[in-house]
């Protein structure tokens, strides 16, 4: 895609824009590389959105344990999926979709990202980060 867009102008920017899956799915994740993006992009705009995240998250763990993981416990798989990606302070299941995610995900899915692309295209995450009570807070790096 990216050459066929820079035939036709070669100022053209393409990016992706990479979804809250390749942060939550480790199965997804580990088949994925933001080095292997890099080069195929100029720009990726990456979600790391703290408040729907949440519920984001919640929906994905209740949707794998009503197909593949059906005999596991919910709340265990959560626990399990949040070990493999690392995830130590988010909240549970029954308190995932409210609370959302921590800042600490957003901090290390950012640095992931960054870590991955090594300087060679621009990293785009966009932030939206809720403090409790307060109006939603929404910044994009562009």
């Amino acid at each position: 895609m990216t050459a066929s867009v820079k035939a036709v102008r070669n100022h053209l920017q393409v990016g992706f824009h990479i979804e809250h899956v390749n942060s939550f799915n480790p199965i997804f994740r580990a088949t994925r590389s933001y080095a292997d993006l890099a080069t195929k992009a100029d720009f990726l705009k990456v979600v790391v959105y703290n408040n729907c995240g949440g519920e984001r998250y919640a929906n994905f763990i209740r949707n794998v344990s009503s197909t593949v993981f059906r005999d596991v416990p919910r709340d265990e798989l959560l626990r399990f999926n949040n070990h493999l990606l690392n995830y130590e302070n988010e909240a549970g299941l029954q308190d995932l979709a409210t609370a959302g995610l921590s800042p600490d995900y957003v901090a290390r899915e950012t640095r992931r990202a960054l870590d991955g692309v090594a300087g060679q295209v621009s990293h785009s995450p966009r932030h939206r980060y809720r403090h409790p009570g307060q109006q939603e807070l929404s910044k994009g790096f562009w």
